[in-house]
């Protein structure tokens, strides 16, 4: 899963992913902190064999700890070891007073203590390994904090003051003085640069850039306004309401696409323009979702995370069921698939609750670097959610599922099968939260974490991240997801038009 690991003191450890993240590992024990259940040095060849990613104090880092364990393992079979009793290991760990670590062993793996580590049978190495590992203290605390530090998303320059602010990818807005603060303490993903001059400057790492945004006075909200009053058209203008191109063809599918944020009409009809393209010139119906100002845009975003509607949303609703009508005017078959993007996920999430059942389940909804992933079930069983490794904002305000796909993605990118995953994954759950060294408890309680994570991975099964060679895209039109845009719409394009075939024969029949 990590490609490098480093320390910035003994109470913090720094690692970094296959695709640029940036992890802090804080408090816990030093084993946990370096996947190092056993204190395997790094100049033993079993730590570089074993896919060691970094030092400290002359310990290694591993990746994960099952590569910590089977360092140790490895460790264990050496002659000088695998051919003494356990007081040569005792020697090893504790020479100041090895016979007392000797009796601890002794206690923990109840074997006589004349038998050798060779002579051990299968059940009895586990527990010696295990035994090791609880006398290194590898074990949960309760104060341990591993997390994935956010980045930096936008660097926005004002030309009134404030003149600098920083939006992360969470939706949150910072001050240069707050980001500054966040990243001296290890909670954000960046780099403080002081120029000779004395001015301070904050960058991105290599593996990631930020955008710089200008915004002009005269580009700056009233704020004496509501929300709803800025955004809400005439209730019921359905000419603005329903913005169309393309040209209607018979018997074709209803397209239907939601913009993200920042998206003035012109941009969100070229997005929809390349939908119709995808389908030869079909028609696109399009959901006016227009920027009210970027800030504002980001404020209906955190609004909505909360679970609170807001006038877009009524209008999503009332998108939708315009594209039932059509389907159940034309043919009650003809499929509805809506694209949404960025903020058109959450909006898209939110409409869905709205609906009846039997509503949603015939709409088709395709996310593409969405602020929140629309779950399974909650539409037609052949939704999916796209997003790309390289999109920040994919993983706005879902901490937890984006926690779960980075690493299901970074176990897939390893050559790991889903139960493989869960597997290892049960393995290290037994590893950190199990104090008994009886095998049998470990092996039950390992069971009891498959099926966890059986269940935590089916409820992402609808989401797919994409390989990508970008620095930073999140853009509808990138080309990252605009193949697999024009695979889908070729697909359904293709399922219509066999399903329409077969009902015309029949008919004919």
């Amino acid at each position: 899963m990590f490609k490098f690991a480093c320390s910035y003191d003994e109470e913090t450890f720094f690692y970094f992913d296959a695709i640029g993240n940036k992890y802090v590992a804080r408090s816990g024990s030093l084993a946990w902190r370096m996947n190092n259940p056993g204190l395997i040095s790094s100049r033993s060849h079993f730590a570089g064999r074993n896919g060691s990613i970094g030092s400290y104090n002359g310990l290694a880092i591993f990746p994960n700890p099952q590569q910590g364990r089977k360092a140790l393992s490895d460790w264990l079979h050496a002659k000088k070891y695998y051919n003494s009793t356990l007081k040569a290991i005792a020697y090893f760990y504790w020479p100041n007073d090895a016979e007392a670590y000797f009796l601890k062993l002794l206690s923990l793996v109840n074997i006589p203590s004349h038998k050798k580590v060779c002579t051990l049978s299968q059940h009895e190495f586990h527990r010696l390994l295990i035994a090791i590992e609880k006398l290194r203290d590898y074990s949960l605390i309760g104060n341990e904090n591993f997390v994935l530090l956010p980045k930096i998303y936008a660097h926005i320059k004002k030309d009134i003051p404030p003149h600098d602010f920083y939006m992360l990818a969470d939706n949150s807005v910072h001050s240069k003085d707050a980001i500054i603060e966040k990243i001296s303490t290890h909670q954000l993903d960046a780099i403080i640069v002081h120029s000779v001059d004395g001015s301070t400057y904050i960058r991105s790492r290599p593996s990631y850039t930020m955008w710089n945004i200008h915004m002009p006075e005269s580009a700056l909200p009233s704020y004496e306004r509501e929300i709803g009053e800025l955004g809400s058209p005439p209730e019921n203008a359905i000419d603005i309401i329903m913005r169309v191109v393309g040209e209607k063809i018979p018997s074709q599918c209803i397209w239907g696409f939601i913009n993200g944020i920042w998206n003035a009409e012109a941009d969100a009809l070229k997005s929809a323009q390349l939908i119709s393209n995808a389908a030869n010139g079909e028609e696109v119906f399009a959901c006016p979702n227009d920027t009210l100002d970027l800030i504002i845009d980001l404020e209906v975003c955190a609004i909505l995370k909360i679970t609170i509607d807001t006038p877009v949303v009524r209008q999503a609703v009332k998108f939708f069921r315009y594209l039932l009508f059509l389907s159940n005017q034309n043919n009650p078959n003809t499929p509805i698939i809506v694209f949404a993007h960025s903020m058109g996920a959450i909006i898209s999430e939110h409409a869905l609750e709205l609906l009846e059942h039997h509503e949603r389940q015939k709409i088709h909804i395709y996310t593409f670097g969405g602020g929140s992933f629309i779950a399974p079930g909650k539409s037609h069983p052949d939704s999916h959610n796209y997003a790309s490794e390289r999109d920040l904002v994919c993983w706005i305000g879902s901490p937890y599922v984006r926690w779960l796909l980075t690493r299901r993605f970074l176990a897939s990118k390893e050559g790991l099968k889903e139960e493989q995953m869960v597997c290892r994954w049960a393995q290290e759950d037994a590893m950190l939260h199990i104090d008994s060294i009886d095998p049998d408890t470990i092996h039950n309680y390992e069971k009891q974490r498959e099926e966890l994570w059986r269940r935590e991975l089916s409820s992402i099964n609808n989401v797919t991240i994409l390989d990508s060679d970008a620095c930073l895209e999140h853009s509808f039109c990138n080309e990252c997801y605009q193949k697999y845009i024009r695979s889908t719409v070729a697909r359904h394009r293709e399922a219509f038009s066999l399903d329409s075939s077969k009902s015309m024969n029949y008919a004919m029949i």
